[in-house]
């Protein structure tokens, strides 16, 4: 038990270190502005239709996280190896008594934080914005949802997976 314990420590160590690292980035906040920008016009789009209003706001909603946690973990992942390279930070932390896949997966899991923190707040205000308009959160939306945030999970793996072995633009590309 001990073993397992002393294996998952250092890892949740640098999650805890990339979230604050990135939460700290200014561009998280970009995308998320340009996000609840996207849900605001789905608001205004939806007031031009006459039926399906509830359609519009969730199309709109879905699209803006979406493209937000997708970009986001696009170019956070693809970028991030790299900024340690550039740093020589991550020389710091492997002369530590940890593996290169205990980093890596450190790194997933705080990118995979971010990821889920600008999910669910843009999951509900979507949410709430088509529950305003008289619509019905069924399961299938909840399942659209979540499956969003693993969406954006996947791409962050696959952005991390390319930038270990190419350069930042071509793992982005």
């Amino acid at each position: 038990m001990k073993n397992i314990y002393s294996w998952w420590r250092p890892l949740f160590a640098i999650a805890r270190v990339t979230f604050q690292e990135i939460v700290l980035d200014k561009v998280l906040y970009n995308f998320l502005l340009f996000a609840f920008v996207l849900i605001g016009v789905s608001y205004l789009a939806a007031q031009l239709t006459f039926i399906g209003q509830d359609r519009v706001i969730l199309d709109f909603g879905m699209s803006a996280i979406n493209l937000s946690c997708g970009v986001i973990g696009v170019f956070a992942g693809a970028s991030m190896l790299a900024r340690e390279f550039d740093r020589r930070t991550i020389f710091v932390a492997l002369a530590r008594p940890i593996t290169r896949l205990q980093f890596v997966l450190g790194k997933f899991f705080g990118l995979c934080g971010v990821l889920f923190l600008n999910w669910i707040l843009l999951s509900i205000i979507a949410a709430l914005l088509f529950v305003s308009l008289d619509g019905k959160v069924v399961l299938t939306t909840l399942y659209a949802f979540f499956f969003l945030w693993v969406q954006s999970c996947f791409l962050a793996a696959f952005g991390i997976f390319l930038s270990s072995f190419t350069t930042t633009s071509i793992a982005i590309m």
